[in-house]
């Protein structure tokens, strides 16, 4: 049997491995600089797996053989570690494909998690949920959701040509073959936010059918989801918030201008912010100050108890003009009714809204400044809390009938000194939002 794909087999280590920090890899691989060559032997908001020592063991013993032939081959960054710099010269990634870092045996600028519209994964009994290019470095995973394996299209990453990737399924790996070889020429949009893989040739049938195509990498600072960060002009689209609830599969997809982040991507809610609030919000995850545009799925009318707490309003249907008809005639708000509009081709209603100044009620979550509960979320229920506005905020809420009984609302929020500027800025982007479907890509 061929000893190298044995080698690179072996040295990618299990599909259960826990997962690197992202951007630990590329930050020790450029450390590491450029002092050998790898090429004969690549190495590859307001609520809301360690790995097995005998494989470890194995592939030592594999690299030790190989290094006391001639070839020094490095040591395996562990996750979250940084490991001390050489003495010589590092390597800094860039995103150009010719500029792959020769150390590495694959471009470093493509470790991340990408992601795309939902594909059909062939033979699969089993609706894929999400299309997620999880390259961890050496192997990549390809995450389709609930129900999925683990070690879907499991295979090693190595550099072909300088914009050509050589893609080798591991053992075991669902979907191909043991040791099926493909290849893919890839590139990155300008800004580095954008990866096109174009399919050469690929032995494994199913990988040639979910990998060609546009994916977008993932640089969200809330830890374990794929919201995507920062990001360049372009049309992008949620992978896990969706408008039409859980009976039915979708997303939101829209168009933004330079200088916008995606903060959120949770199934129920939404944050595009200016990406110089986002980086700056002293929050773990950028969300702890509102200043953008916020989707909440499955609005429906609440009140307002002493405790606070999510209790649907009595009588209200939900509809969107039900539900701005109700929030309109509320005590403590100052409220503006902009009458109707059209968003992603489906008519919404509009309410500028903002706390009455003489309005002292608060929520044990508030402290001592004035709260006004305006909605909860029906697939979250009573424990999904209450969304409203705290007195220093200002918003303009859309409220979009996505389907019989399914509302969700839009809204730009942000200070009095910021709201009217958000409210022009995010215009555009309001008018390139559709609610979609999810059919998986051919």
């Amino acid at each position: 049997m061929d000893e190298n794909r044995i080698e690179l087999a072996l040295r990618a280590g299990p599909p259960g491995e826990r997962a690197h920090r992202q951007g630990a890899l590329e930050r020790a691989l450029a450390a590491r600089g450029d002092t050998r060559d790898l090429a004969a032997s690549p190495v590859a908001l307001r609520s809301p797996a360690t790995p097995s020592i005998t494989l470890l063991l194995a592939a030592a013993a594999v690299i030790v053989a190989v290094a006391v032939v001639g070839g020094f081959l490095g040591t395996r960054t562990g996750p979250g570690e940084t490991p001390a710099p050489p003495p010589s010269a590092s390597v800094t990634p860039s995103p150009s494909p010719s500029q792959a870092s020769r150390a590495s045996g694959f471009p470093t600028q493509l470790v991340d998690r990408w992601v795309g519209p939902v594909r059909v994964i062939p033979g699969s009994a089993v609706p894929a949920q999400r299309a997620v290019l999880d390259i961890q470095g050496a192997n990549f995973l390809y995450d389709a959701g609930p129900g999925q394996p683990a070690n879907l299209l499991y295979s090693t990453v190595a550099q072909e040509a300088p914009d050509v990737l050589r893609l080798t399924a591991n053992a075991p790996s669902s979907g191909c073959t043991p040791f099926d070889e493909g290849t893919y020429r890839w590139s990155l949009s300008p800004g580095g936010s954008n990866l096109t893989l174009s399919l050469l040739d690929d032995a494994c049938a199913t990988r040639a059918a979910v990998l060609p195509g546009t994916w977008t990498h993932t640089a969200c600072r809330e830890a374990v989801t794929d919201c995507l960060g920062p990001v360049e002009a372009g049309e992008y689209r949620s992978t896990a918030f969706n408008p039409f609830g859980p009976d039915e599969a979708g997303n939101l997809r829209y168009t933004l201008p330079d200088g916008w982040a995606n903060a959120l991507d949770h199934p129920l809610n939404y944050a595009l912010k200016p990406t110089a609030d986002y980086l700056a919000d002293p929050g773990f995850d950028g969300n702890d100050t509102f200043t953008g545009l916020y989707f909440w799925a499955g609005t429906v009318a609440t009140d307002q108890p002493a405790d606070c707490s999510a209790i649907p309003a009595e009588g209200v249907p939900v509809t969107a003009a039900a539900i701005a008809d109700h929030i309109a005639l509320l005590d403590g708000l100052d409220v503006i009714d902009r009458g109707s509009t059209e968003i992603g081709g489906r008519t919404a209603r509009v309410l500028d809204v903002s706390v009455d100044p003489a309005y002292s009620a608060v929520c044990p979550f508030s402290g001592s400044t004035p709260f006004r509960s305006l909605i909860m979320l029906a697939d979250a229920g009573s424990d999904g809390g209450v969304q409203g506005l705290a007195a220093s905020e200002r918003a303009r809420i859309y409220f979009v009938d996505v389907g019989p009984g399914r509302v969700t609302s839009i809204w730009v929020d942000g200070d009095a000194t910021r709201i009217d500027g958000l409210i022009k800025d995010t215009a555009p982007i309001l008018a390139s939002v559709r609610f979609e479907a999810s059919s998986p890509a051919p």
